[in-house]
């Protein structure tokens, strides 16, 4: 059984996603038939193997192969099969959409599929048997790598080389890409192989820092002329007696789409820095029954002018640790949602509850609900529910977002339930501090 074969082994739940990606990948499909053929040997039938055996055993007297080496019938056929297996397996390899290499413990290169050869610039054939630092790795790296790679051989810990991890890739043209390497350990009979799988990140690195380019012109550039228009707009409703009936209803159009521009900015600048890991929390001990009244005590008086009854039952149990902050803005908006999308004249309950180990906080409301097909994505930014957009209800559809990042952030989860013209729960779950 070979390396080949112990690495499929691993990597089974990717090979699925390998097979559905080959139509995909941007590889040289002649190129990958190519190097299949180079490594698969012909096919044979059970049939097949039997007689070659029993030729070869009749040719020697009846000790063929097979039994020199002290394999009978069943072993003989057991191993024809693992051949067969490995030889699948450098078919994958080969025409993976991901670049795939590997390399001893020496640092020199056994394998470098097609992806690889278009990621790197380099062909196999020129690469294999070559040191894999002086080829990929970029010149600063080259000692760190070779003492990390060190550290990993002596360490009887298997698991410790695993991981994603963000590394710069030298190519033949001396440029670099930005690629993020999946390593796997492989060991058989005391021989370890090292694999690295890849996928290039320039074009997502680019292309996120033309979205903090993006963030950084609309916080300067629509942040500041709305900021103007809110309060000139609070300076003419200072002079309102001057105002016909006319006026102050293009006032308070005014006014309403500044400030919803505004909440619009916030949360786009908002959920970049969540995601981006750069918002940190003020962690202390927190009373989520206490907060959920805050939030509950912020949403009244909106929900009043829709006549919308606002229900709180908080349990009792142990705080969690966590940004009291944060934690008020993920409830501020579930509840504000509930209240939106509720009908004129209806309820929302909010409800506490702690089993020792967690707590449980579900907003429920009996409003429109939310179509089963915009569920599963209802977490992501810009979603909205299609029955929410029909009927002209505002919103961005950043608040979930926001709301399962920093639900998140804090070791929890956020799950909803909901049934279509019958209303919604949200539940977020947070572990007690320990």
């Amino acid at each position: 059984m070979g390396p080949h074969w112990v690495l499929f082994q691993q990597v089974r739940p990717w090979v699925l996603v390998i097979c559905m990606g080959v139509s995909r990948a941007r590889v040289d499909p002649d190129r990958v038939t190519k190097r299949v053929l180079e490594s698969a040997p012909a096919p044979r039938q059970r049939g097949e193997r039997r007689r070659d055996r029993r030729e070869d055993q009749g040719q020697s007297g009846g000790a063929g192969p097979g039994a020199d080496a002290g394999y009978g019938p069943e072993a003989a056929e057991r191993l024809a099969e693992l051949t067969e297996r490995e030889a699948v397996t450098r078919g994958l390899i080969a025409g993976s959409p991901f670049a795939m290499l590997a390399m001893d413990t020496d640092g020199r290169l056994t394998e470098f599929n097609v992806a690889a050869e278009e990621l790197s610039g380099h062909r196999r054939d020129e690469v294999v048997g070559k040191q894999m630092p002086e080829l990929l790795v970029p010149e600063r790296d080259r000692a760190r790598f070779r003492v990390h790679l060190k550290t990993l051989l002596n360490s009887e810990d298997q698991d410790e080389f695993t991981g994603r991890m963000r590394v710069p890739l030298l190519r033949a043209d001396g440029s670099e890409r930005v690629a993020e390497l999946i390593p796997i350990r492989v060991t058989v009979q005391g021989k370890t192989t090292f694999w690295g799988i890849l996928r290039d990140l320039t074009e997502a690195e680019r292309l996120n820092e033309q979205r903090a380019q993006f963030l950084a012109i609309v916080s300067h550039e629509l942040r500041t002329p709305l900021t103007s228009i809110v309060s000139f707009s609070e300076l003419i409703r200072g002079e309102a007696q001057g105002l016909t009936p006319e006026g102050r209803h293009f006032l308070d159009i005014i006014e309403r789409n500044a400030d919803r521009m505004l909440r619009l900015v916030g949360d786009l600048l908002m959920l970049d820095r969540l995601e981006a890991g750069a918002l940190p929390l003020d962690l202390n001990l927190v009373s989520i029954p206490g907060l959920v009244a805050e939030a509950v005590a912020n949403a009244s008086p909106g929900a009043a002018k829709q006549r919308i009854t606002v229900l709180l039952d908080a349990g009792v149990g142990p705080p969690v640790r966590g940004d009291s902050r944060r934690l008020l803005q993920a409830f501020d908006n579930l509840i504000s949602n509930a209240v939106k999308f509720s009908h004129v004249g209806g309820q929302v309950r909010v409800v506490a509850s702690c089993d020792g180990t967690t707590w449980q906080i579900d907003v429920s409301d009996t409003g429109i609900g939310i179509p089963p097909e915009d569920v599963v994505r209802l977490f992501g930014p810009f979603v909205r529910g299609a029955n929410a957009r029909i009927a002209g209800l505002p919103g961005t559809g950043l608040g979930l977002s926001i709301v399962k990042v920093l639900v998140e952030m804090h070791g929890g989860r956020v799950d909803v339930d909901s049934v279509l013209d019958e209303g919604s729960t949200f539940s977020v779950f947070l572990p007690v501090a320990t």
